[in-house]
């Protein structure tokens, strides 16, 4: 199963057809069925469970978050996937963010500049 959705990513609903749109929420599962991959999201603030197609999510990266996990699906950044970032500096107006990630060689780190959806916050 091809994603980007991992458990513990912070998403938030983009679809104006899904009856939470807008809201946040932290993935607690990620399934594929019918040939769609699908998560389990519980809602910050209420708390419910709620459950999303993967087109009907975006990542997210708040204001004050200073890690996040890199989800790019990009064949040159797949080797980053899944791994926890610090966050060094971000440009929301040219859709970038620069971060430090621990090089695939796990021998010191690599700065790399990803768009906003290549990478998302999580709550482990």
């Amino acid at each position: 199963m091809a994603t980007w959705l991992l458990k513990g990513l912070v998403v938030k609903i983009a679809s104006q057809k899904h009856p939470n749109y807008r809201e946040k929420g932290r993935v607690l599962s990620v399934w594929e069925e019918g040939g769609r991959v699908w998560t389990r999201v519980q809602l910050q603030g209420s708390g419910k469970k709620v459950d999303a197609s993967e087109k009907q999510l975006e990542t997210v990266v708040g204001r004050d978050c200073t890690t996040v996990k890199i989800v790019s699906q990009e064949d040159k950044r797949k080797i980053y996937m899944g791994r926890s970032a610090e966050v060094v500096e971000r440009d929301s107006g040219r859709n970038l963010v620069v971060v430090r990630v621990r090089s695939p060689d796990g021998d010191g780190k690599v700065t790399l500049k990803l768009t906003f959806d290549e990478v998302c916050e999580y709550d482990d």
